[in-house]
């Protein structure tokens, strides 16, 4: 009896039970000729596979058969060999094509960029905006090779610093190391000429003390070298930098007043006086910190001020007449 599926096609047209007796008469992807290869419950034995071959034919036909069946084998054994080869040289070839593209990118050159050199001259800057980098950084460095010079026996009541030229006010306990600071700044500050204006003897808080007005002016080819393009800030972004800088080195601004911005050339300038005070070395570290920024900043005039005439006091005003400058 056939079952007619009135449902739809949503259901299996075959069951499950006439699959499997579907399978079992026919197999197509099995090798082995046994019994169900041929019909359900049949046999087939040795004996009339024999009387088969002999109504087939004669013994040549068996023979032709047996080398036909011989060649087949042959041909499968060199398919599967050639398959087998063929992979194994895949397998081989895959490293070296790794190989091969290593080698390639080992000769060829790759420029890397170089790094960036800050102490390079800019092609670009204007002379104007040169002669203005270079005042900056000839100003802080003759106020730092001072400082450096003077000893610990002898102190200085003031340092200033103006276009090119430079007065300190020093005290010290004996006459000679006057003289030995006159020397050596010579010879730091060889530049420069340099020379004692005033000598005389000077009593604070009951002690004597041998005071000096040093002077100094440099010399023109002093006032050259290398310049980059400065780093452009308005005048609050200076202030919050300056203020910052300030915080971090332990000095305690007390003035910052900007005044009317007037033309010089091609350049717009605006004056601003900086006032702030702490230890020395707070004070000449930050005008180092100033030079290494490279702001778009020069001075009018940088003074170190001691607050009291002693040698023990380490404290000192920072006073710095700057010109912010812009195109």
């Amino acid at each position: 009896m056939v079952d007619i599926n009135l449902i739809g096609d949503d259901q299996d047209q075959f069951e499950d039970d006439n699959e499997k007796d579907f399978n079992d008469n026919y197999d197509s992807d099995s090798n082995d000729f046994d019994q169900s290869s041929y019909m359900k419950g049949g046999t087939m034995d040795n004996q009339d596979y024999t009387k088969v071959i002999r109504k087939g034919g004669s013994k040549a036909g068996v023979y032709i058969l047996f080398i036909i069946v011989i060649a087949l084998l042959a041909v499968v054994a060199y398919i599967l060999f050639k398959s087998e080869k063929t992979e194994e040289i895949a397998q081989q070839d895959f490293p070296y094509t790794e190989t091969q593209l290593e080698d390639d990118t080992a000769g060829t050159n790759i420029d890397q960029p170089d790094e960036f050199d800050s102490s390079l001259p800019s092609e670009t800057i204007s002379p104007e905006l040169k002669e203005k980098v270079i005042q900056c950084q000839v100003g802080i460095n003759t106020i730092e090779q001072i400082v450096n010079t003077i000893p610990a026996n002898v102190d200085f009541t003031m340092i200033t610093y103006s276009d090119g030229k430079f007065l300190s006010e020093l005290l010290a306990t004996r006459e000679g190391d006057i003289d030995n600071v006159n020397t050596q700044l010579k010879q730091r500050i060889n530049s420069a000429t340099i020379k004692i204006l005033s000598r005389d003897k000077r009593n604070v808080k009951g002690k004597q003390y041998y005071q000096a007005l040093i002077n100094g002016s440099l010399n023109q080819d002093a006032m050259t070298g290398t310049a980059r393009q400065p780093m452009f800030l308005s005048s609050e972004e200076f202030r919050q930098k300056l203020t910052t800088m300030c915080q971090e080195s332990n000095l305690t601004v007390k003035q910052f007043n900007v005044a009317v911005e007037k033309s010089e050339g091609s350049l717009i300038i605006q004056p601003i006086k900086f006032r702030a005070f702490g230890l020395k070395a707070n004070a000449t570290s930050i005008l180092k910190q100033i030079l290494a920024e490279n702001l778009n900043i020069s001075f009018s005039k940088i003074s170190l001020i001691a607050n009291d005439i002693d040698l023990s006091n380490p404290y000192i005003a920072l006073v710095m007449n700057i010109e912010l400058y812009r195109e």
